[in-house]
C-alpha cells in the first residue's frame, strides 16, 4: 500500500538518493552506497555524524519499502480485468469441454461402403464408390462419329465405373483430425445471456 509522502521523508529519500516508491532492495543498495561514502573507515574527510544520518534514513525508510514486483502483476491483472465487460457472463461450453477444439479419431469411411452390396458382406471403408460411367452415361455403350455402337472401353459395357471416395482419398480411413468447436467459435466458452423482463409503462414495482 502507498502513502503520502511528507516533509520528514522527503529528507530522509534526500538522504539517501531514493525516489518512492522503492523496494527493500533498493533501499539496501541505496545505504550500501552512501554508508561507504560516509563512514569513517573508509572516508578520513567525513564525519560520523553523516553516517548517522544515513543510518537513521535507512532506518526511518524501511517500513515504507514497496513490494514493486507484486504492485506490477496486481496492475497487469486488474488491466486484463477491465479489458472484458464485467456484466458478461459465461459458461463452459459443453461441447467441446471448454477445450475450444474437438479431437475426431480416426475412422473407417462410411461414404464408401453405403452400398447395399457393401453393406450385406460387411465392408467397411473400401475406398471406392462406384458411379455411373461419364463416357456411356451408364449405358454401357459407346456410339463412334460413324453411328456404329461399340463397348464403352472405360466401363467395358457395365455402366458404372469405380472411382476414389471424395472423403478418404481411395485409402478407407478417415484420418484423425483436430477441429475448432463450431458452438464456442475456439473461446471455450458461451456467452450467457439473462432473463430480461421489459416492465410496462407506469407498472408498481
Amino acid at each position: 500500500m502507498r502513502i503520502t509522502i511528507g516533509d520528514r521523508t522527503e529528507k530522509y529519500l534526500a538522504i539517501l538518493e531514493l525516489k518512492y516508491p522503492f523496494s527493500e532492495e533498493q533501499l539496501k543498495t541505496a545505504f550500501r552506497i552512501k554508508a561507504k561514502e560516509t563512514h569513517p573507515d573508509s572516508n578520513k574527510e567525513k564525519d560520523s555524524e553523516d553516517f548517522r544520518k544515513v543510518k537513521e534514513a535507512a532506518e526511518y525508510l524501511l517500513p515504507l519499502c514497496v513490494d514493486l514486483e507484486h504492485e506490477k502483476e496486481e496492475h497487469v491483472a486488474s488491466l486484463k480485468r477491465s479489458e472484458g465487460d464485467i456484466f458478461k457472463m459465461t459458461r463452459k461450453c459443453t461441447t467441446c469441454g471448454g477445450k475450444g477444439f474437438r479431437i475426431f479419431p480416426e475412422r473407417s469411411c462410411e461414404a464408401c461402403s453405403s452400398g447395399l452390396f457393401s453393406i450385406m458382406l460387411g465392408i467397411r471403408g473400401v475406398g471406392k464408390v462406384r458411379i455411373r460411367c461419364p463416357e456411356c452415361r451408364g449405358s454401357g455403350i459407346f456410339t463412334l462419329r460413324s453411328g456404329r455402337e461399340v463397348e464403352c472401353r472405360r466401363c467395358k459395357g457395365l455402366g458404372r465405373v469405380s472411382i476414389n471416395c471424395r472423403f478418404c482419398k481411395g485409402t478407407g480411413v478417415i484420418e484423425a483430425r483436430k477441429e475448432t468447436c463450431s458452438i464456442c467459435f475456439g473461446t471455450g466458452e458461451i456467452e450467457i445471456k439473462p432473463f430480461n423482463p421489459v416492465i410496462p409503462k407506469g407498472a408498481v414495482l
